[in-house]
């Protein structure tokens, strides 16, 4: 919920603080995970973070791997199969990326 809800300058904030807090111990290969959006829109968003995180450290080696279906949407409740249709749907939006 909270990375549903985080604004883009909010994601990558946070993200950059991580990835400094890794160098620091020596790693140079980080994967980012999407998939916490839980909607098209915001898996779009964090890929968007995604792209701007990778910009501003060219030293790291960054991994994006697509989560989808891990989790599911409380607002689904017993519907949730409804969003493995929909994680199908974004991981074939989210390749194109």
């Amino acid at each position: 919920k909270a990375t549903r809800a985080a604004s883009e300058s909010e994601l990558e904030r946070s993200a950059c603080e991580r990835v400094k807090i890794a160098q620091g111990f020596g790693i140079r290969t980080l994967e980012i995970k999407s998939g916490y959006g839980l909607s098209h829109e915001s898996e779009l968003k964090i890929l968007r973070v995604a792209k701007k995180v990778r910009a501003r450290f060219p030293e790291i080696r960054f991994r994006v791997t697509y989560l989808g279906a891990h989790a599911f949407s409380p607002e689904l409740g017993q519907k949730a199969y409804l969003s493995l249709r929909q994680a199908a749907h974004q991981l074939f939006l989210v390749s194109r990326q």
